[in-house]
């Protein structure tokens, strides 16, 4: 190792670091929208060719769940209702998978329009 070098540790807590942060900054934007937005919003994510780096290892429960009220009891219920398991990673989730989601999330928004 030269002197220039980092620490393999310090490489792994500083990347663990910039994934927590990104996660967060996530969830507290889809905090301050409307719910409609919050859900367009989860809608355009599911449907990007691929999910970010450091969205990969993110739960969908945190995500939905993350939308301006929309708390875990209605998040476990909608993913159940859709066959999701409750632990499911955006990174596992399959390109047919995550157009399905994407739909549901879209219908789920519309019922909830006028509300």
């Amino acid at each position: 190792m030269t002197v220039t070098e980092t620490p393999q540790h310090l490489q792994a807590l500083a990347n663990a670091n910039r994934v927590r942060f990104a996660r967060s900054a996530l969830k507290g934007s889809l905090r301050s929208m409307t719910r409609e937005q919050g859900f367009a919003a989860v809608v355009t994510l599911l449907e990007a060719p691929s999910i970010p780096k450091d969205l990969e290892g993110m739960r969908l429960r945190d995500l939905v769940a993350s939308i301006h009220r929309v708390g875990p009891k209605l998040t476990s219920r909608w993913l159940a209702a859709w066959g999701v398991g409750y632990d499911r990673r955006l990174g596992a989730l399959p390109r047919r998978q995550r157009d399905e989601l994407a739909l549901m999330l879209r219908q789920v928004a519309a019922l909830h329009r006028d509300r």
